[in-house]
C-alpha cells in the first residue's frame, strides 16, 4: 500500500518541497551595483576577482546574510532558495554562443553576484572535468547538443539529478558540489525553461517503506556526467561502483541520482527507483522556477534533485544565458585532488 500521507503533516495534505524566497529592496540592489564597479575579469584573473567580490559582500545587508546563512547551514532549512532583485549587468552583450569567457571590457556584475552568493554559502571551486576548470560557468544551449542530458541541451527534458563529478574511487557523489548557484543573465526568449527541484524528505514521505528500504541498499550504479563522457571518454559511459540512492538520517535524508543514467542492479531496486522518479515529475510535489534576469537560485545538491524542462532555443543574440557556480562547504577532504590552478580540483 502506498503510504502517501505517512508524514507528520496533517492528514490529506500532499507533501511538497518548500521554496525559500528572498527579495532585495531597490536600495540594497543599487548599493550592491555601485560597490561592484571596476572588477577584474573573472576568467583571466579569478583570484583577484574573488578578492574584490569578497570585500563588497557586506552590502547585501544583515537580514539577507542571516537568511542565506541559514539556508547553507541549518539541516531543516528549505533546500532551494530564490533570490530576487539582484544587480544586473547594464552593459550585457548579446549572448555569446561560442566562447563566453572571451568577452572582455564588461562590468561582470552577474559574475560577481554568482561568485559572491557562492562565497556566502561555502567555497566556489572549479573541476577540471567541467567547463575546462572554470570556477564560473556560462550555461548556454549549444547547437548539436540539443538532445543531450547536460547543461548544453535544450530540446529534451534534463532529468532530475544531482550534479556529480567523475571520481576514480568509483562513487561520483563524493567530491561533487554541496550547493549550486544559478544566476540569470537572460531568460529564454519564449519563457519555457523551468528549473525544478524536489527534496529527498518529500520523496520519502511519498514512497512506501519497502521502496525506501530498497533505495537505502548499495545496489545502484550512477553514470559519470555526460560532459565527461562526451569530451573525455569518447562518448562511452562509465558506471560507478554500487551505492545507495537514499542515505542519512530519516528526518534529514540525502539523495544521489545522476542525470546521465542511474540504474538498479535487480528488479526490486529498479522498480523502487522508477517509482521515486515518477513522483519527481509530478508538479504537486516539486517546485518550479523560471529564472529571470537578476534572479539567483540557490540549490542544495545533497538534500534534493533538480531538473530542467525542454525549451525552444534560438541560437541568436537573445538566447538563454545563465551563470553557475559549484560550491563546497569543505575542500579539505578533496585536498588530494587539488591542481596547480587556484581553487581548481580534478
Amino acid at each position: 500500500m502506498n503510504t502517501v500521507f505517512r508524514s507528520h503533516e496533517a492528514p490529506f495534505q500532499v507533501p511538497r518541497t518548500e521554496l525559500g524566497r528572498l527579495i532585495l529592496d531597490d536600495e540594497t540592489r543599487d548599493a550592491m551595483y555601485r560597490d561592484l564597479q571596476g572588477l577584474t575579469d573573472p576568467f583571466k584573473d579569478p583570484r583577484s576577482f574573488a578578492a574584490q567580490v569578497r570585500r563588497s559582500l557586506s552590502t547585501i545587508g544583515t537580514g539577507a546574510l542571516m537568511q542565506i546563512h541559514d539556508f547553507a547551514t541549518a539541516p531543516d532549512s528549505p533546500a532551494v532558495m530564490l533570490i530576487d532583485n539582484l544587480p544586473t549587468d547594464r552593459d550585457l552583450p548579446p549572448t555569446p554562443l561560442d566562447d563566453p569567457s572571451a568577452l572582455t571590457g564588461r562590468a561582470f556584475v552577474g559574475e560577481a553576484m554568482t561568485y559572491g552568493l557562492g562565497k556566502l554559502i561555502g567555497e566556489p571551486i572549479g573541476y577540471t572535468t567541467e567547463k575546462d576548470g572554470d570556477i564560473l560557468h556560462n550555461l548556454i544551449p549549444a547547437q548539436g547538443a540539443e538532445m543531450t542530458q547536460s547543461n548544453r541541451g535544450s530540446k529534451t527534458f534534463l532529468n532530475f539529478h544531482n550534479d556529480c563529478v567523475y571520481d576514480e574511487s568509483g562513487w561520483f557523489h563524493t567530491y561533487n558540489a554541496d550547493f549550486l548557484v544559478l544566476y540569470g543573465h537572460r531568460p529564454d526568449k519564449f519563457g519555457e525553461a523551468e528549473t525544478m527541484y524536489i527534496d529527498a524528505k518529500t520523496l520519502c514521505a511519498l514512497l512506501d517503506d519497502s521502496d525506501i528500504a530498497e533505495l537505502r541498499k548499495p545496489q545502484f550504479e550512477l553514470a559519470a556526467p555526460s560532459n565527461f563522457t562526451m569530451l573525455l571518454n569518447n562518448g562511452e559511459k562509465i558506471w560507478s561502483r554500487l551505492g545507495a540512492i537514499i542515505s542519512g538520517p530519516e528526518d534529514f535524508p540525502e539523495i544521489s541520482v545522476a542525470a546521465n543514467g542511474t540504474r538498479g542492479t535487480n528488479k526490486r531496486a529498479s522498480a523502487a527507483l522508477e517509482r521515486l522518479l515518477a513522483f519527481c515529475g509530478r508538479p504537486e510535489h516539486h517546485v518550479s522556477v523560471r529564472i529571470g534576469s537578476g534572479q539567483a537560485l540557490l540549490i542544495n545538491n545533497r538534500k534534493g534533485m533538480h531538473a530542467r524542462s525542454n525549451f525552444t532555443p534560438t541560437f541568436g543574440p537573445e538566447e538563454r544565458w545563465l551563470l553557475r557556480a559549484n560550491v563546497r562547504r569543505d575542500t579539505w577532504p578533496m585536498r588530494h585532488r587539488k591542481t596547480d590552478r587556484w581553487n581548481v580540483y580534478a
